[in-house]
């Protein structure tokens, strides 16, 4: 956010832009291991490939699951 901040102050000073945190509106917790995907909404490795994305609804509020890993364990991002 500040590097955008500072491009449009210093690089851009022409565009009429403005950028607009949304940190705060978002929650995140990761999930991982062999039985992850077990935990998780049953996912399997063809419903959801590595460094895939799903983008569902939770009681009325968005969800997204992305699968990825850091440490070479299965791993979901929620």
């Amino acid at each position: 956010m500040s590097r955008l901040e500072f491009l449009l102050d210093i690089a851009w000073p022409g565009l009429r832009v403005s950028v607009t945190s949304i940190t705060e509106e978002w929650a995140a917790m990761s999930v991982a291991g062999p039985k992850s995907c077990e935990i998780q909404f049953r996912l399997s490795n063809e419903a959801l490939p590595h460094m895939g994305l799903l983008e569902e609804n939770y009681r009325e509020r968005p969800l997204r699951i992305i699968r990825l890993s850091f440490s070479g364990e299965l791993a979901y991002e929620i």
